[in-house]
């Protein structure tokens, strides 16, 4: 067995919307977490204690689909809302769709989507009605909530659910503020740190990214000037090459091995040296010419004779001329 809950209990009142302002397409249905509250239970007031959850909110979506597709296959009667909980009386407006939004306890809980009747539109517009009052069915003996039907509440002017969204605000003006609560300013706070921590971690990445930039810039400079760094000691290399290879060429000339005046085979055992210094051996091979050896011994010693000669003593001129004599 099953009774009818409806809620219809003391809330304050909001202020009515303007001409020009829209109506919210989406209401708050039940606000989420746990409630007590005192509703009207098939004429008799009861108090009972409703858990508003995602669990609850599949279900109740789940009816709700049902009942628009038997109102499709023209089995039953299109979903809506009404005035003050009057049964067959006018729609406020159609019911398109029943959701779970969160757990912020205005902008969350169960929502339905709706489409206003014009009756409903003018309700709201003329401060005829400023709530919203939801209706479902509940177990006769626990309470608990097990279903909906096709009238799932009514614009009311008190509502059971004192934490329960208004359906309209006030166009044109500004709101009554309501001083924020503790809750209120720390949710806020972990809102705007959620919102920030992406772009704070974004230009985290950013900054790493432009050190990681900066330090291959650094590596492109050093590579770039790296093949001349190579080249200057290669440079380096074959100048102590040549040098060494001038240096055997010339041993090899002073100890006639080859002409000192041949300067095609003199610069032939440089580069052959240069290019592969096993090649300094092969010069050291090469046997000795004794014509080349003698004009070179010839060649030293009238570069000597040529020298001026520094005056004898006058010691060893008397010993020399007295030896010639003495012979």
């Amino acid at each position: 067995m099953f009774a009818t809950a409806r809620a219809y209990l003391t809330t304050a009142l909001p202020e009515a919307a303007a001409a020009d302002t829209p109506l919210p397409t989406d209401i708050q249905w039940m606000p989420p977490g746990e409630h007590h509250i005192v509703p009207d239970i098939q004429g008799q007031r009861k108090p009972i204690a409703i858990h508003v959850t995602p669990d609850l909110a599949a279900r109740f979506a789940a009816q709700l689909h049902a009942i628009q597709q038997a109102a499709a296959d023209g089995r039953g009667d299109v979903p809506y809302i009404d005035f003050g909980h009057l049964d067959d009386g006018p729609a406020a407006a159609e019911v398109t769709d029943l959701y779970w939004a969160g757990d912020h306890p205005k902008t969350g809980g169960i929502r339905l989507r709706v489409k206003w009747t014009q009756a409903g539109e003018d309700a709201l517009r003329g401060r005829t009605y400023r709530r919203f009052s939801p209706g479902w069915f509940l177990d006769d003996r626990t309470l608990d909530p097990i279903g909906i039907g096709i009238n799932l509440g009514g614009l009311v002017n008190r509502a059971a659910f004192k934490s329960i969204q208004s359906v309209v605000a006030h166009g044109g003006a500004k709101p009554t503020p309501t001083p924020m609560t503790p809750e209120d300013k720390s949710e806020i706070t972990s809102l705007i740190a959620a919102a920030v921590k992406p772009l704070t971690d974004q230009l985290g990445a950013l900054n790493t990214l432009g050190d990681r930039i900066g330090a291959l810039e650094t590596k492109a400079s050093a590579a770039d000037a790296l093949p001349n760094r190579i080249q200057a000691l290669e440079d380096r290399h074959t100048q102590t090459l040549r040098a060494n290879a001038k240096t055997l060429v010339a041993r090899a000339q002073a100890s006639g091995r080859i002409p000192p005046q041949a300067e095609a085979a003199a610069k032939h055992w440089e580069d052959a040296i240069v290019a592969n210094p096993k090649a300094a051996d092969e010069l050291d091979a090469l046997p000795v010419n004794p014509v080349l050896l003698r004009a070179i011994a010839a060649s030293a010693a009238g570069a000597n004779n040529d020298q001026p000669k520094a005056p004898e003593p006058c010691a060893d001129r008397w010993n020399r001329q007295r030896l010639a004599a003495t012979n």
